[in-house]
């Protein structure tokens, strides 16, 4: 309910929210801060970003994983 309230909340509904309550993913993606996002390219390759980024500055870099 919680995560519901904060995609609608924040108009984030076009991205894929987890729920890391073990921190599994945080380890595996060497995420130490929020926000962050962890980019996965079509190839597997994965890049992180620890900050904010606006809605332009994620579409940049999710079209730019996607062309890989």
């Amino acid at each position: 309910a919680d995560m519901a309230a904060f995609v609608q909340d924040t108009g984030t509904d076009g991205l894929q929210h987890l729920v890391d309550a073990d921190g599994s993913l945080w380890s595996r993606f060497r995420v130490v801060s929020q926000p962050s996002f962890a980019f996965v390219a079509p190839d597997g390759s994965v890049e992180t970003f620890a900050g904010a980024l606006g809605e332009e500055q994620l579409r940049t870099r999710a079209a730019t994983l996607a062309a890989r």
